[in-house]
């Protein structure tokens, strides 16, 4: 198992476009983040293993190979309109302890990696109702994630980490 946040750098964009061939790079060149996209898949072709999930955001890359299914997730903590805080309930608020814009992003990355899992769609988001929050010290690949959440939906639970590290949130969920 392998998970790696990756800065978009000029050495490892130049490794990227000399690993692909012209075809290809064109392909991805029509994406609006072709050089996250392009450098998340240069560093998945590099491990061996069954599944493979891409998650990235502006000049960052978030990948997971495994040999489980899995789905990942990652933000940037940008300030929005206040009206946002109110896509998710307040009990949701609430099982995470309060009401903010750190819980909001908590929020979103988990019920978006676990979206990505089962190949739903974001309007399924406000079907997905939280069980359970814990704050947990769990260490995978050397990325730190301090909560774990229990979701549920159509009566089968999920189990997801989320960790923050400065501007970041992310998720993983794991089959």
């Amino acid at each position: 198992m392998k998970l790696r946040i990756q800065s978009v750098t000029p050495e490892i964009l130049k490794q990227a476009e000399e690993y692909f061939d012209e075809k290809y790079k064109n392909i991805i060149k029509q994406k609006s983040s072709h050089k996250e996209s392009l450098i998340a898949r240069y560093l998945i072709h590099h491990y061996t293993w069954k599944y493979s999930s891409i998650s990235h955001k502006k000049n960052l890359v978030f990948i997971w190979v495994n040999d489980r299914n899995i789905w990942i997730d990652i933000e940037i903590f940008k300030q929005r309109d206040i009206s946002l805080l109110q896509k998710f309930s307040q009990e949701e608020y609430n099982i995470l302890w309060d009401y903010d814009w750190n819980n909001f992003y908590t929020l979103w990355v988990t019920k978006e990696s676990m979206i990505k899992f089962v190949k739903w769609k974001l309007d399924d988001m406000e079907d997905i109702k939280i069980i359970e929050a814990s704050h947990i010290s769990k260490e995978i690949s050397d990325i730190l994630f301090n909560r774990k959440l229990i979701w549920e939906f159509q009566w089968k639970l999920y189990t997801i980490y989320s960790g923050k590290k400065w501007n970041m949130f992310y998720s993983v969920c794991i089959d």
